[in-house]
């Protein structure tokens, strides 16, 4: 069966589309609790749809099938599953079959997990440009469902605007700049952000509804229900030629990632799959937070807490089990490690 395909200004819109061509408006949308209270919530109610969090394991961040059917009710219309971290989740073939029995749409989120070489599972997979590449935002939606691709494609037709270039290469490519400064490996080298009179211009347009914005990062439970114009949600030729130059690079770079991710698994066991995984991030699940940020940070390596807050306006969000995997878990980014480097922090590591 044929894949189809469209290009998105980011994963996020991505989502955001399939929602719309799926109708769910006035429908809920199950997710898993654990996931960026800014991105999946906010699509899902910009949509019009209601987000319903299902809680995961604390074992392997799978959504718990029992708390998935006990919230399936007659205006239920989809189910996102998650792949985290650039780590395929095979449990996603269970959602499915949950899915189909309920005649669901099922959106893989495999954000984290360009470059992954696992076929589709779902109705609709979502995948970004800008989580495992340095690019100026991007998503990409791709689907079996021909009606679902139809449906999203003349969504973006009927809702051009001729600001969006302009504002989307501004905002998308200012983002890359704040990506490239997180992610060097020379803290001396830091990237300018774009012309600040664009960024002004940018946000003129919008304030004058020029041009119909996107809410994502400011929308709460509060407001569910309400409505939010559908905004333009193409990528631009700027951001897609971008994308084509970085993901030259992106095989070599997963091939780096998967060997330094080997070598760390011996004395910092990942918690997530070795296997079908492209290390988008290195998952580790430890007591010692401070310890392990501070033999990195020694080396410039980034690690972090997973998405370390979530916004008080989706409390539902945070079970036990969410809370518990957002204080232990870290991110450890492999791009900047060598094998001098990790040698030198397991003997750090064994000495403390």
């Amino acid at each position: 069966m044929p894949k189809y395909k469209i290009y998105t200004s980011y994963a996020r819109t991505a989502i955001y589309l399939v929602l719309l061509s799926i109708g769910a408006k006035g429908k809920k949308v199950l997710l898993p609790a654990f996931t960026c209270a800014t991105t999946l919530p906010d699509a899902i109610v910009q949509a019009g749809g209601i987000p319903v969090f299902v809680d995961i394991d604390v074992h392997n961040l799978e959504m718990i099938q029992d708390d998935i059917k006990s919230k399936i009710s007659s205006d239920t219309v989809a189910i996102i599953s998650h792949h985290y971290y650039g780590a395929y989740m095979d449990y996603v073939v269970k959602i499915q079959d949950i899915a189909k029995k309920h005649n669901l749409i099922h959106i893989e989120d495999r954000a984290h997990c360009y470059g992954l070489k696992k076929d589709l599972i779902g109705d609709v997979a979502i995948y970004s440009f800008s989580k495992n590449m340095i690019s100026p935002g991007g998503g990409l939606l791709v689907t079996r469902n021909y009606d679902i691709w139809q449906k999203c494609l003349d969504i973006q037709d009927k809702n051009r605007s001729i600001f969006h270039t302009f504002i989307l290469n501004t905002e998308a490519f200012n983002y890359m700049q704040a990506i490239k400064n997180d992610r060097s490996c020379d803290i001396n080298k830091r990237y300018k952000s774009i012309n600040l009179v664009k960024r002004v211009v940018c946000k003129v347009l919008k304030f004058l509804r020029f041009y119909k914005r996107s809410f994502f990062y400011k929308i709460n439970s509060n407001d569910i229900g309400k409505k939010f114009d559908i905004f333009d949600t193409r990528m631009t030729t700027e951001q897609f030629k971008y994308i084509l130059v970085s993901i030259r690079d992106l095989k070599r770079n997963i091939k780096h990632r998967k060997s330094m991710a080997l070598r760390l698994n011996q004395f910092l066991p990942s918690f997530l799959n070795i296997n079908n995984n492209i290390f988008t991030n290195y998952v580790v699940y430890t007591d010692d937070y401070k310890k392990l940020e501070k033999i990195f940070n020694s080396f410039n390596i980034k690690i972090r807490r997973v998405w370390p807050y979530f916004q008080d306006y989706w409390s539902e969000q945070m079970t036990k089990n969410v809370k518990q995997l957002s204080q232990k878990l870290l991110l450890i980014d492999l791009d900047c490690l060598d094998k001098e480097k990790i040698q030198e922090i397991e003997s750090r590591l064994s000495e403390s």
